[in-house]
């Protein structure tokens, strides 16, 4: 009885061992959301991206019920060749306009597409992977919402800042970890 239960005992610490290892070797995303004005509130959510990707699959299709525009299907093939030249080109700065109510620059930076804007009323800044946004829409049917590629993009990304709101009500940051 004795050996049984710490065979029993063993093969459960083996079991959460090896689920603790998968869990850190996964790819995760932290959305940390912190609200600025009287009532305030601060969630931070950790999001393992494979189980999110999972986890979209099984979203009912009349939930995913959006057009995609038809202007975007006629241009496929011309949106996915200028990523992919995209990918390819040296860092540069596409667009920088300061203005004395806004600061907008579009970049090319290290394989990613960056957009940074600062008003009065917010900071924003993303980023976007050149090389798995051309891979996942090459993919796509261009005809349905697919959530899950989102996440086949986001798992690309870089550790790091992903996308940052910074507004007089809240606070939105992503992060890859």
């Amino acid at each position: 009885m004795k050996k049984e239960k710490g065979s029993i005992a063993l093969i459960i610490l083996v079991f959460l061992l090896t689920l603790g290892l998968g869990m850190l070797m996964m790819d995760w995303a932290i959305i940390d959301v912190q609200t600025l004005e009287k009532d305030k509130v601060h969630i931070i959510v950790p999001v393992p991206l494979q189980l999110a990707g999972l986890a979209l699959q099984f979203i009912p299709e009349d939930q995913l019920d959006a057009d995609i525009p038809q202007e975007a299907r006629d241009n496929k093939e011309l949106i996915i060749r200028s990523l992919n030249e995209l990918k390819n080109a040296p860092d540069t700065t596409f667009v920088s306009v300061k203005t004395p109510e806004a600061q907008v620059k579009i970049a090319k930076e290290k394989g990613n597409l960056t957009l940074d804007v600062v008003t009065k009323e917010a900071t924003v800044h993303g980023v976007l992977p050149l090389n798995a946004t051309a891979k996942v829409l090459s993919k796509w049917d261009w005809q349905h919402p697919q959530p899950e590629l989102a996440i086949k993009i986001l798992a690309d990304c870089s550790t790091g800042t992903i996308l940052s709101v910074d507004s007089k009500e809240a606070k939105v940051n992503i992060y890859k970890w």
